[in-house]
C-alpha cells in the first residue's frame, strides 16, 4: 500500500507540473519537477518507502528507451550515424574512465569499480533536454541529429557498461577474458534479439491489419506490452534488454504502413498514448530525483566519515571531468568532421554548443536507483549524480540559449501573408458561386477557411484593423440583442413545450458564443476592464442557471401535474 500511495503521489506532481509548464515557459519541465520534487518530500503525509530496483528498471527505463527509439528521424540518424556512434560508445567510455580514474585520486576511500560504476551512469545524456533544445536553441539540423542519435545509442552503452562494473563492483575481481566473452554476448544477443522482435512485430502487425482485425485498443494494447516483454525475454536468456529494445524500436514501422481513416486514427491515438506516457515516465524519474537529493545530502553531508569540503571537491572535479571530458571530444570531432555545419572558425562554438547540448537525466538517475541497497556509498553516488544533472540542466536551459539563441523563422513570416492573401481569394470566389442547392456546404467550407485565416494571423501577431473590428463588435451587438428579444418572448409563456425548451437551450448558448466573441475582442484592444469581464462570466452562469431551473421546472409540471 505504501508504495501504491507514493506512485499516487508521484504522479499527481507531475500532472501539476505539467500545468505549471505554461507559466514558466523558459524553464525546463525536468527542473520544475526535481523541485517539486524537493518541496514534496518535506510533507508530513508523503510516504517513506523505496521503490525495487528490478522493478524500476522495468517499468520506467525500458518502456523509455523504447519510445526513444521509436520516434527518433531514421534518416537523420543515418546521416549521423557515424558522428553519433562514436559519441555513444568512445565518449561514454572515455568518460567512464575519467572518472574511474580522477575520483579514487582524490579520495582514496571509495573503489576503483564504484568510480565506474558512477561514470558509466553519467555517460549517457537525456532525449527530452535534446529535444527541448530545438525549441529554445538555434541548432543545425546537422547537431540536432547527431545530438538525438547520441542520446539513444549512448543509453544502450551505458547501461551495459553501468551492469558491467557493477558486477566488477560486487564480486571484486576484475578477469578481462571473461569480461570481454560477458560483454559480447550481451552486446550482440542483444542486437540478433532486438532485429528478431522488430521484423517479427512488423510481419505480426501488418498481417493483422491486412486480416482486418486491428482495432485501436489491441494495437496500442499490444504496443504498449512489447517492451516489457522484450526487456524481460532478453534479460532473461543473458542478452541486453537495452540494445534489444533500442534494435526493436528502430526497425519497428508498423505505424507507418496501411492507409485509410481507421489506420490514421489508430496512429494518432498511438502517438498520443506513447506521448503522455513518455511524459509521465520522465517526470516521475525527475519527481524522484527531488525526493531523494534530501535525504542523500542529510546523509552525505552529516556523514562524519566524509568531510564536508571533500566532498564539495568530489563533485566538482567529477564534474569537470564530465563536461571537460565531453568539450574535448566536441573539439576533436568537430575538426575531424570537416562539414558545412562545422567549419574550423565556427569550430569552437560548435563544440561549446554540442558539450552544453548533452545535459544528464533520466537514465542517469534510474542508473543510479538500480544501485542494491548494499552498494558501498550508494547514497553518495547518488547526491554525487544528482548536483551532476542539475547543474547539466540548468548550463543547458540558460548557458545554452545565451550562446545560440532561438532564430525567428523569417520564412515562415514571408510565406503565411500569402497564404493568407490565397485563402481570402478562395473565400471570395466560394461566396460568389453559392447557390439555394449548395449554401449549406459552401457556407460550412468559407467558415473553416475564415478560422484558418484567423489561426494564421495569431501565428504571425497580425490584427486586424480598427474598422474591421468594430464592424464585427457592431454586428455581434445585433445578434446579440436579437436573441434576447426572442428569449424574453420565449420566457413570457408559463408552460413552455419541448420545442420551445430546445429553443431556449440553443439561443441560452448562442449567446454565450457571442458573448465570449465579444470579450476577445476587447481583450485583443485592450479595452475590457477586468470587472467588465467578471459581470460578463456572471450573466452567462446566471442564465445557464435559469434554464436549468426552467427545464426542471417543465419537466415536474407535465410528470406531476399535481404538484
Amino acid at each position: 500500500m505504501p508504495v501504491f500511495e507514493l506512485i499516487l503521489y508521484i504522479m499527481a506532481v507531475v500532472v501539476l507540473s505539467s500545468f505549471l509548464e505554461r507559466f514558466i515557459p523558459r524553464v525546463s519541465v525536468p527542473l520544475v519537477q526535481i523541485t517539486m520534487g524537493v518541496i514534496a518530500s518535506e510533507l508530513p503525509f508523503f510516504p517513506n518507502v523505496t521503490l525495487d530496483p528490478e522493478l524500476f528498471m522495468i517499468v520506467i527505463v525500458a518502456p523509455l528507451i523504447y519510445f526513444e527509439s521509436r520516434e527518433i528521424n531514421k534518416l537523420a540518424l543515418l546521416s549521423s550515424f557515424k558522428y553519433s556512434a562514436t559519441l555513444a560508445v568512445g565518449l561514454v567510455l572515455a568518460t567512464m574512465v575519467a572518472v574511474a580514474v580522477l575520483l579514487p585520486a582524490i579520495w582514496s576511500f571509495i573503489p576503483i569499480a564504484a568510480a565506474a560504476v558512477l561514470g558509466a551512469a553519467l555517460g549517457p545524456t537525456d532525449a527530452v533536454a535534446v529535444s527541448a533544445l530545438s525549441h529554445e536553441v538555434s541548432l543545425t539540423d546537422k547537431q540536432f541529429s547527431v545530438l538525438q542519435g547520441e542520446s539513444l545509442f549512448n543509453d544502450a552503452s551505458g547501461i551495459v557498461g553501468f551492469q558491467f562494473a557493477v558486477l566488477v563492483a560486487a564480486s571484486g575481481v576484475f578477469d578481462i577474458t571473461p569480461a570481454l566473452s560477458s560483454f559480447a554476448s550481451k552486446f550482440f544477443g542483444g542486437i540478433a534479439i532486438g532485429v528478431f522482435v522488430g521484423l517479427a512485430a512488423n510481419w505480426l502487425f501488418e498481417k493483422i491489419r491486412s486480416l482486418g482485425w486491428e482495432t485501436t485498443k489491441t494495437r496500442i494494447l499490444m504496443e504498449l506490452f512489447l517492451p516489457f516483454l522484450l526487456y524481460m525475454g532478453a534479460e532473461g536468456v543473458g542478452a541486453s534488454g537495452m540494445l534489444a529494445l533500442v534494435t526493436a524500436g528502430l526497425l519497428a514501422r508498423f505505424d507507418r504502413s496501411g492507409v485509410g481513416p481507421n489506420v490514421s486514427r489508430t496512429n494518432i491515438v498511438a502517438n498520443s498514448v506513447w506521448s503522455v506516457l513518455s511524459f509521465g515516465l520522465n517526470g516521475a524519474v525527475f519527481v524522484l530525483l527531488g525526493i531523494a537529493l534530501p535525504k542523500v545530502v542529510s546523509s552525505s553531508w552529516n556523514d562524519y566519515g566524509v568531510n564536508n569540503l571533500l566532498l564539495v571537491a568530489i563533485i566538482a572535479v567529477t564534474l569537470l571531468a564530465v563536461v571537460g571530458m565531453r568539450f574535448l571530444w566536441m573539439v576533436t570531432m568537430v575538426r575531424i568532421a570537416r562539414s558545412s555545419q562545422f567549419q574550423l572558425t565556427g569550430g569552437l562554438k560548435s563544440a561549446v554548443i554540442m558539450t552544453l547540448g548533452g545535459a544528464k537525466g533520466t537514465l542517469t538517475l534510474a542508473l543510479m536507483f538500480t544501485l542494491p541497497v548494499k552498494f558501498p556509498l550508494r547514497n553518495e553516488l547518488i547526491f554525487i549524480s544528482g548536483v551532476v544533472i542539475v547543474v547539466t540542466l540548468l548550463m543547458a536551459n540558460f548557458l545554452l540559449p545565451m550562446i545560440s539563441p532561438k532564430k525567428n523563422d523569417t520564412e515562415l513570416e514571408e510565406v503565411t501573408p500569402i497564404a493568407i492573401e490565397v485563402l481570402r481569394r478562395t473565400v471570395e470566389e466560394l461566396t460568389s458561386s453559392i447557390t439555394n442547392e449548395n449554401r449549406r456546404a459552401v457556407l460550412s467550407v468559407v467558415d473553416s477557411y475564415t478560422e484558418r485565416i484567423e489561426r494564421l494571423k495569431q501565428n504571425i501577431g497580425h490584427r486586424d484593423s480598427k474598422e474591421y473590428l468594430d464592424l464585427r463588435i457592431e454586428t455581434l451587438n445585433w445578434g446579440k440583442d436579437y436573441i434576447k428579444q426572442r428569449l424574453r418572448k420565449l420566457k413570457q409563456t408559463c408552460s413552455l413545450s419541448k420545442q420551445e425548451l430546445l429553443e431556449v437551450e440553443a439561443c441560452e448558448r448562442l449567446l454565450d458564443q457571442i458573448m465570449n466573441s465579444l470579450r476577445h475582442i476587447h481583450t485583443d484592444r485592450q479595452l475590457g476592464t477586468l470587472m467588465w469581464h467578471v459581470r460578463g462570466r456572471l450573466r452567462a452562469l446566471q442564465r445557464r442557471i435559469g434554464t436549468v431551473i426552467m427545464r426542471v421546472s417543465n419537466m415536474i409540471r407535465r410528470t406531476a401535474p399535481l404538484l
